[in-house]
């Protein structure tokens, strides 16, 4: 988890030249906080991670790709929404933000590895 604001940080610092609306780098930063702590916490031992984050036309494009054990986020099903906040145990709403903030969640699997990658809109209030 120590690795985590660093990676956040060069994400952010990636963003500033496409001077991106308040929302959608919101949206970018929740998810990349979210991809990498699900990584580092259910992945098992020792990770590498890499992030990819470039801009096609009118959406940007986040790939994130590790080595922990295969997870697909996609075929993830949340837990049941809570009545009161009392209720509420901390914890599981991590993929339900990402699927919300991003247009699209694609994964596959590949030379043993994940490959999560999440599309943006831009130009737009998310």
């Amino acid at each position: 988890m120590q690795a985590l604001p660093g990676a956040v940080e060069w994400a952010l610092t990636s963003l500033q030249p496409l001077d991106l609306l308040p929302n959608p780098l919101l949206a970018v930063r929740l998810c990349v906080e979210e991809a990498l702590a699900n990584i580092i916490t259910h992945g098992q031992d020792g990770h590498s991670i890499r992030l990819g984050l470039r801009q096609e036309e009118d959406r940007l494009i986040l790939e994130v790709e590790d080595d922990a054990r295969p997870f697909d986020p996609t075929l993830w099903c949340c837990r049941a929404v809570n009545d009161s906040v009392e209720t509420a145990s901390i914890g599981g709403r991590g993929i339900l933000l990402m699927r919300h903030f991003a247009d699209q969640m694609r994964y596959e699997r590949r030379d043993g590895r994940n490959h999560l990658t999440l599309i943006f809109p831009l130009g737009q209030e998310a």
